[in-house]
């Protein structure tokens, strides 16, 4: 399954040389809740993820957002995949485009 807050959580941890144990004793919870935290299956608790911030030095409302958005941000994608698509290649024109006049603004100054 898989989730940015798994994601993060076991990098962290693991950059920290921390085991999931660890983590469950700065919370206050066991192992394998950190487990099913870190796959993705269970959905942190605001107050865990608060815990975990201030443990990590992470920004406590970045994450709570990230957490909250995910799942809605994952339905959207699920159901518009073609919109989406549309959407990305109609930036990089943008994109491009902007770059087009950024350099012939830089070559008209020189």
């Amino acid at each position: 399954m898989g989730s940015w807050f798994g994601t993060i959580l076991r990098k962290r941890r693991e950059n920290a040389n921390l085991t999931q144990e660890d983590i469950a004793r700065v919370i206050g919870r066991t192992r394998s809740y950190v487990c099913l935290m870190e796959k993705g299956i269970r959905e942190p608790a605001e107050d865990d993820i608060r815990k975990l911030a201030k443990f990590f030095n992470a920004d406590e409302k970045e994450w709570i957002f990230k957490i909250k958005t995910e799942p809605k941000l994952l339905q959207i994608r699920k159901n518009y995949p073609v919109q989406i698509e549309k959407f990305f290649r109609n930036s990089n024109k943008t994109k491009s485009s902007f770059e087009k006049i950024k350099k012939a603004s830089i070559n008209k100054s020189k």
